[in-house]
């Protein structure tokens, strides 16, 4: 029982010189411990700071990352639409000159076929010529001469009905050719001014592509930058306590104490006070935590029992706004419909879910009237006839046209 008591005795006598020697502490250990403090406290802003600048940037450079995808989509969807148009366009144009080739064709068919009946009238006139006026004293023969005459004449008219129903034939067909080809011509102008409208939507597209892909490598740069200094920033504060708590340590042995004669603040996790003060944009969140250990008078004190942080990573939704719409251009064809174009800029892209921006180009029809057809034709026809039959048919009175 004596032992029993004589060790109680020594263990709170023990107990009392601890205490004594942890508030007999020097400043120096008090200083020490409030730039732990401050060291922790520093750690603990650096480390939410760090998280919000991870998600803006991470935000941002998601954002990068689907303008890209977008544009790669855009790009390619305007190529295989250019491509296609391109191929149209070519075969367009192989129509057009397969149609002209046919008409020229044509052309001369008719030509050399009115030219062949146009020799067989010469040659019947010129038969008739040698018989007309002719003085026949015998009834029997100047009746055969009436004859031939009659029957020469007949054949001229049946030859003119022919070159006549011949020549309409070919008035017709090659105006259907002329249609035909005004219509491809006119579809190739079209198509190619489309294709020219195409390639400068691409031009204006992939400026915009090398734009994106430049921003997002810029976000790639600045998200590993950012990532780097923060873990540098962090390894630096944390090398900074360790050195101070090294630096106490000492310290404290060489004013007989040890570290467990001195008690340091011990604090609970930060756990949220609620929520962002903003719904979008830039705005703060209020975190808190609970003391669990109080500090001696040396220890480490208690600080930031709340701490308030950035928070919203997400931009307000903004509409797209555009400008002015431009003039009309030109009309790309005087006649049978031609296409006319306007335009306007972006002035302000959209953000988030905001309005996305509506067309920057805009087409309508214009000078729907028809071009003239078939008048050149026509005339070209009559000056051809006329040079052609009547010479032939001016020294032979009875043929009637």
């Amino acid at each position: 029982g004596v032992s029993a008591s004589a060790s109680l005795r020594a263990t709170l006598a023990g107990d009392r010189a601890a205490l004594h020697r942890a508030d007999a502490a020097p400043a120096a250990v008090r200083k020490a411990s409030e730039k732990i403090a401050a060291f922790r406290a520093f750690r603990d802003s650096l480390v939410f700071d760090c998280e919000h600048q991870g998600l803006l940037i991470r935000s941002k450079r998601e954002a990068a990352e689907k303008a890209v995808a977008a544009l790669d989509g855009d790009v390619g969807g305007i190529n295989l639409d250019l491509t296609r148009a391109t191929l149209e366009e070519a075969r367009l144009a192989k129509d057009v000159d397969a149609m002209r080739e046919r008409t020229g064709d044509m052309r001369r068919l008719c030509r050399q076929r009115g030219d062949e009946q146009a020799e067989t009238i010469r040659r019947l006139a010129g038969s008739g010529g040698l018989l007309h006026g002719k003085v026949v004293a015998d009834d029997k023969v100047a009746k055969h001469v009436e004859s031939v005459l009659d029957s020469v004449n007949n054949q001229i008219q049946a030859v003119l009905a022919e070159n006549r129903t011949f020549s309409f034939a070919c008035a017709k067909l090659l105006r259907g050719l002329s249609g035909r080809v005004q219509v491809a011509r006119k579809e190739h102008v079209k198509l190619g001014w489309q294709v020219s409208q195409m390639q400068r939507q691409m031009n204006i597209t992939q400026a915009l592509q090398i734009a994106a892909r430049g921003v997002l490598t810029a976000m790639y740069a600045v998200e590993q930058d950012t990532g780097s200094r923060c873990k540098a920033a962090l390894k630096e504060a944390e090398e900074s306590e360790r050195a101070e708590l090294e630096r106490r340590g000492k310290l404290l042995r060489a004013a007989g104490l040890s570290r467990s004669d001195v008690a340091d603040c011990v604090m609970s996790s930060f756990i949220a006070d609620g929520g962002c003060s903003v719904a979008c944009g830039p705005g703060t969140r209020r975190l808190k935590r609970e003391i669990l250990t109080r500090p001696s008078e040396a220890g480490v004190p208690c600080r930031n029992t709340t701490l308030v942080i950035k928070c919203g990573s997400a931009a307000c939704p903004a509409d797209c706004e555009m400008g002015p719409w431009s003039d009309w251009s030109v009309c790309s064809a005087p006649c049978s419909g031609g296409q006319q174009l306007r335009s306007r800029n972006v002035t302000k892209q959209r953000i988030g879910d905001g309005r996305p921006c509506l067309a920057r180009f805009d087409v309508r029809t214009c000078n729907r009237a028809e071009c003239p057809e078939g008048g050149a034709a026509a005339a070209n026809k009559t000056a051809w006839d006329k040079s052609v039959l009547d010479p032939l048919l001016n020294g032979y009175s009875r043929v009637t046209v």
